[in-house]
């Protein structure tokens, strides 16, 4: 397993997202040899925290399959203390994924303890406003003025 951790400085994280963004937040998004938990594996969990004026970004790689367990268990560590958890379809792919890799692995999860946001429900809530050509992540992105190039 590796794990990649890198810091930034925010020092200008405006008190708008501040009053935006919950308390003790985690943003998680996870990759995964396939759609379906039952055949698939997570091989990558990303996670980015904002504390003290820093972002703290994270990564949980499995560098062969039999890592997953490794890496579950360093993600499940590392959002112990976190109360919020953001997503981006989350709620019905990341978390039922990693819950039910963690119970095909025998590793307690308990993510429901934590609260969650999912910006793709919140997104797709307002559809009738934004009235988009499609709800996808690179999409919404665009919409909002974020320009990314992305190997994958």
């Amino acid at each position: 397993m590796k794990h990649i951790q890198s810091e930034y400085s925010c020092i200008n994280f405006t008190d708008f997202m501040r009053h935006i963004l919950p308390n003790n937040c985690t943003f998680v998004d996870i990759e995964t040899t396939g759609f379906s938990s039952l055949s698939s594996h997570i091989y990558l969990i990303g996670c980015l925290k904002i504390e003290n004026h820093k972002i703290s970004a994270n990564q949980f790689l499995a560098q062969k399959p039999e890592e997953e367990s490794d890496i579950l268990e360093a993600f499940l560590q590392y959002i112990q203390d976190t109360t919020s958890i953001i997503t981006f379809n989350g709620t019905t792919f990341d978390l039922p994924f990693i819950e039910n890799r963690c119970k095909a692995l025998n590793i307690c999860a308990n993510l429901n303890t934590k609260s969650h946001l999912d910006i793709y429900k919140e997104v797709i809530s307002m559809k009738s406003i934004l009235q988009l050509t499609n709800y996808k992540q690179k999409t919404i992105e665009t919409f909002l003025g974020i320009d990314r190039e992305d190997i994958y």
